[in-house]
């Protein structure tokens, strides 16, 4: 069996660089995800709780803006 060139080895390690750039990209958009969607939980309590204090108005805005 040949040895592949160091053309060949640089390549493929540039693939396997990507693919871990790629990975860690994935990674941040899980946390994304997370942290708005805990975002949007929180902000949803805190305007159902402004209702039940009288500022129904304020909590519309909230939810509509």
């Amino acid at each position: 069996m040949t040895e592949p060139s160091d053309a060949t080895v640089d390549a493929v390690g540039k693939v396997t660089e990507a693919l871990e750039f790629v990975e860690r990209a994935r990674g941040h958009l899980y946390s994304f995800h997370q942290l708005i969607g805990h975002a949007d939980l929180v902000l949803g309590e805190a305007c159902d709780e402004l209702r039940e204090a009288g500022h129904a108005d304020v909590a519309d805005r909230l939810d509509s803006e």
